[in-house]
């Protein structure tokens, strides 16, 4: 009997060794699972014809939409796109708060400089002003809608526009652009990646 209770607790902590060891690798799936249905549903608003202000959005206007900024002003400048302008903000950012070292590093590696980004909080007045206001994340477009509903229809997922991405079996990151912030440089450049695409896509949709 002690036999059978030893071999029987011995296999108990086996299973919960296991279902701990792959607990991980079932959350991605089931996260990956959700987004691949939901994003099924996902849409952007028909484009305007010819957007003059792009407004790029993200939490804290320090790593991903100084960024988008910077380099859409650089794509808009070499298509010799004219009387387009382009801009920042985050919904969270503090006032004139730099871009971390890591971002700026990243940056420079697709030719933008943002080591003099100061930061800007979104306001009501840069939402009235923007044609299309992009946004980063699903939850910012949800957000964004809530509080400005009488621009909710000039809200676009970024991450929509990558023409790239169909393949990818990583669907959050098919329909969300991750935040880098606080992690390790190489998210930073994985980041900008992304981006750079989705403004490639954005820019042949609209502008060619």
């Amino acid at each position: 009997m002690r036999i059978m209770n030893s071999i029987e607790a011995l296999w108990r902590e086996e299973i919960i060794i296991n279902i701990d060891t792959y607990k991980p690798y079932v959350k991605d799936l089931l996260k990956n699972l959700q987004w691949g249905f939901y994003g099924k549903i996902l849409r952007n608003p028909p484009p305007p014809v010819t957007p003059k202000y792009l407004l790029f959005i993200c939490k804290g206007n320090i790593c991903r939409s100084p960024f988008a900024e910077r380099l859409a002003g650089k794509m808009v400048l070499d298509k010799g796109i004219e009387g387009v302008s382009v801009d920042s903000a985050g919904f969270e950012a503090v006032n004139s708060n730099s871009s971390p070292t890591e971002a700026v590093r990243s940056a420079l590696r697709f030719g933008i400089s943002i080591g003099n980004h100061s930061a800007k909080a979104l306001d009501g007045s840069m939402m009235k002003r923007a044609d299309m206001v992009l946004v980063m994340e699903v939850a910012h477009k949800r957000r964004l809608s809530k509080a400005f509903p009488i621009d909710k229809d000039k809200i676009y997922l970024l991450p929509l526009f990558n023409n790239f991405s169909s393949g990818w079996t990583n669907k959050y990151i098919r329909f969300n652009i991750p935040d880098p912030y606080g992690q390790a440089e190489d998210k930073f450049t994985d980041c900008y990646f992304q981006i750079d695409h989705c403004l490639n896509g954005l820019f042949s949709s609209i502008y060619e």
